[in-house]
């Protein structure tokens, strides 16, 4: 039964990406704010499956993926194949010589790692010289979050804390880099009402499905404007930037 489950993941995966609207919206982000390109050295840091690495191998960057789970690492594998590396190892203390890579991004981890200031240490450590970090963590800041909803998230999802901008703010200062550019993601009312449906289904393959359906609309209502609140938060940081922090 796991072996048909890991081969339908893995066509699934192969052939349409990640089979999930809200991670569709945060790959969107990262893109854009990223802009991977050839030669690139980029670290896709708690890259769970891989999903996100294959995309920016696509461009040419030389991507290595950093799991904790050994389970992620297999589906790491059978997803990338020649396109990106994979090695396990925990987020605190990464397994990489300093100042190593061009780009970084940790998508949707940050709030499940105990210590994410030693996490964010790390990132700065091995990100090069004016090298870039793109951060993407659950906020869980909208009028649809009740205290339910939040309190089943956590458990299920096995989240630490939650984030603001102001909460990302303090954590950039206390690790030497600077905020380049923020946005709340999932913050129109379709793409909340999905994402609550979501925590409430487990995210299971119903769920999966519908959310692929209804994606071209919510795509429509994520573009529009620039709110300060939303389930999810993207934040693109800087390592010993020029640049004066855009909140000064």
């Amino acid at each position: 039964m796991m072996r048909i489950k890991e081969l339908i993941w893995g066509f699934i995966a192969k052939n349409f990406g990640s089979f999930n609207a809200i991670r569709y919206i945060e790959f969107n982000i990262i893109e854009n704010w990223l802009l991977p390109k050839k030669k690139d050295i980029i670290l896709d840091l708690a890259c769970g499956a891989g999903e996100l690495s294959k995309k920016m191998a696509t461009y040419g960057a030389v991507v290595i993926g950093v799991d904790i789970s050994k389970k992620s690492a297999k589906k790491f594998m059978i997803l990338n194949k020649g396109n990106a590396s994979i090695v396990v190892a925990n987020a605190e203390k990464l397994p990489f010589k300093s100042n190593v890579f061009d780009k970084i991004v940790c998508n949707t981890a940050l709030q499940l790692i105990y210590d994410d200031i030693a996490v964010l240490r790390e990132i700065y450590r091995t990100l090069k010289h004016c090298g870039y970090v793109i951060l993407t963590v659950d906020s869980m800041i909208h009028p649809t979050a009740t205290t339910t909803i939040k309190k089943i998230h956590k458990i299920k999802n096995k989240v630490y804390r939650y984030y603001t901008i102001e909460d990302i703010k303090k954590k950039a200062e206390l690790t030497k880099m600077e905020i380049v550019d923020f946005r709340y993601y999932i913050h129109s009312y379709p793409s909340a009402i999905l994402f609550n449906l979501g925590i409430m289904l487990n995210w299971s393959p119903i769920w999966r499905v519908i959310s692929i359906l209804f994606y071209p609309a919510i795509k429509i209502a994520e573009s529009i404007g620039k709110p300060r609140k939303g389930y999810g938060l993207a934040v693109k940081l800087r390592k010993n930037t020029d640049f004066k922090n855009m909140f000064e």
